[in-house]
C-alpha cells in the first residue's frame, strides 16, 4: 500500500473502479486479448498465457 499522493492519484483516475468501469481496469486474458483484436487496445500478460489464449 502507498500513501504517495501521484500514486493514489494514478490509482484514482485509471484503476479504481467507478460507474464507467465496473471492473476497474483489471481484464481477464481473454478479455483483454478480444479487445486487442478489435483494435486500439494495449494489454499485457505473460507470453505463456497469451499464447494458450492465442491458441
Amino acid at each position: 500500500i502507498t500513501r504517495k499522493p501521484a500514486h493514489m492519484e494514478l490509482y484514482e483516475k485509471k484503476i479504481k473502479p467507478n460507474s464507467k468501469r465496473p471492473k476497474g481496469s483489471f481484464w481477464t486474458s481473454s478479455e483483454g486479448m478480444k479487445k486487442v483484436k478489435q483494435g486500439g487496445f494495449a494489454f499485457y500478460l505473460d507470453t505463456a498465457t497469451g499464447y494458450k489464449v492465442v491458441e
